[in-house]
């Protein structure tokens, strides 16, 4: 598969897409935070909202190869077992701040997209 052939197949190249597989799930995670529902009603958001998006990488780095999204997919994935876990009051989690959790979630993902493609490119099959 070459370089046009990964990008037709790219999630992200499709406005529909992905404003369904992460624009809405982000808009979603936003949304429940910014309007201070209790902290259980917005982990199972975001546990859903992460949970989606693993999803969406997953399915966006079988289809044409993204190579941030072998990353982002298991990293949301990660994600949303711990909001779960704060959801459900599990002792291991019980104590982290779904803002922190936020923050980290946000650096965590622009670190893997950006240092993933630049220096490997954008599809696992370019040769930089």
């Amino acid at each position: 598969m070459n370089q046009h052939n990964s990008e037709q197949l790219d999630l992200l190249y499709d406005k529909r897409l992905r404003a369904f597989g992460w624009l809405i799930p982000l808009g979603l995670l936003l949304l429940s935070r910014m309007f201070y529902a209790q902290t259980k009603v917005t982990a199972i958001v975001w546990t859903i909202a992460f949970a989606w998006m693993a999803l969406t990488c997953l399915v966006n780095a079988t289809r044409c190869q993204r190579r941030h999204c072998f990353y982002t997919a298991p990293w949301f994935l990660l994600l949303s077992v711990i909001t779960l876990g704060i959801a459900r009051n599990w002792p291991i989690v019980n104590q982290l701040s779904l803002d922190l959790l936020g923050l980290v979630a946000v650096i965590v993902v622009v670190l893997l997209w950006i240092l993933s493609e630049k220096h490997s490119g954008r599809y696992r099959n370019d040769s930089l």
